[in-house]
């Protein structure tokens, strides 16, 4: 009767992420079913600590809850978690104005009237952002007013849930902010609720030009001219039907290359995704997309 117990602790599993195998008791099985080492378990919830776009911890597009990594962590982490997760889940933040404090005080509300800075003990007006002032005498703060107006001159939009600032290289309209909000980049809506247009033709064909590039893991320039074309072509076809990708499928590349969602250039391999054919790091496709 002891042999199932024994074969069970010898079992082995691939972590998902950085592909080595272990034992199965060093390792945790998340939600969606792949497998964690315990280092990149730990190290996606310190990543998510310092970068929004990766919180909640997920894989898969499923939540990893903090029990899972919570006996792998310090104290100090998992506070440092909980409290990130409440500020990233705040759609409209209050941040205090002091440059040198910058805190997170909660929502942005005016019924909160005015709110005191629990790190330095300035009070700020929960309605305007800015320090204390006179009831009824909110005013634009200066560096919001030029941040606008820079926007503005560039054409950038802002996403409707945190107002963070956002700028479409290529592809198409379809917006997600990093605080996991869709919206539409022409008019900053909610995705799907406006009329406005989903692609402009130029960046859909800078986008199948960066996707052939990618395909072949070289420079345009060293693609014969006629293949290149017609890739392209093929390319921004695709994109007219499949712009709005939700990238579900996805297959090894191989070869060097920059991941399009972090930026990091791997040397080894890559994945595309089926569909849209972007390229990605492991750890964007499960953490990230």
């Amino acid at each position: 009767m002891s042999l199932p117990r024994q074969a069970s602790r010898a079992a082995k599993v691939e972590c998902t992420i950085c592909m080595t195998t272990v034992f199965a008791g060093e390792a945790v099985t998340v939600p969606c079913g792949h497998h964690y080492d315990f280092d990149c378990l730990v190290e996606l919830f310190k990543q998510a600590i310092k970068d929004e776009s990766l919180m909640p911890a997920r894989c898969c597009k499923k939540h990893i809850p903090l029990d899972l990594a919570e006996p792998h962590l310090t104290e100090e982490q998992v506070t440092e978690y909980r409290a990130k997760e409440v500020e990233h889940s705040t759609p409209n933040r209050l941040y205090c104005p002091q440059a040198a404090c910058s805190a997170f005080l909660g929502a942005a509300d005016k019924s909160r009237g005015i709110v005191t800075c629990f790190k330095c003990r300035v009070r700020v007006c929960s309605e305007c952002k800015n320090l204390e002032h006179p009831y009824g005498t909110c005013r634009p703060n200066s560096g919001d007013e030029t941040l606008l107006e820079i926007a503005r001159q560039e054409g950038y939009q802002r996403c409707p849930t945190c107002r963070r600032f956002t700028e479409l290289a290529h592809g198409c309209y379809h917006m997600t902010c990093i605080c996991r909000a869709q919206f539409c980049y022409v008019c900053g809506a909610s995705w799907k609720t406006c009329g406005c247009p989903q692609w402009d033709e130029g960046r859909l064909l800078d986008r199948a030009q960066q996707q052939v590039r990618a395909e072949f893991g070289r420079p345009a320039q060293a693609i014969q001219a006629p293949l290149f074309r017609q890739r392209v072509a093929a390319a921004v076809q695709d994109l007219r039907y499949n712009h709005d990708c939700q990238h579900g499928i996805w297959m090894y590349r191989t070869g060097g290359g920059h991941c399009e969602e972090c930026g990091h250039y791997l040397n080894k391999f890559l994945l595309r995704c089926r569909q849209c054919h972007m390229v990605a790091c492991v750890r964007c496709r499960r953490n990230r997309l």
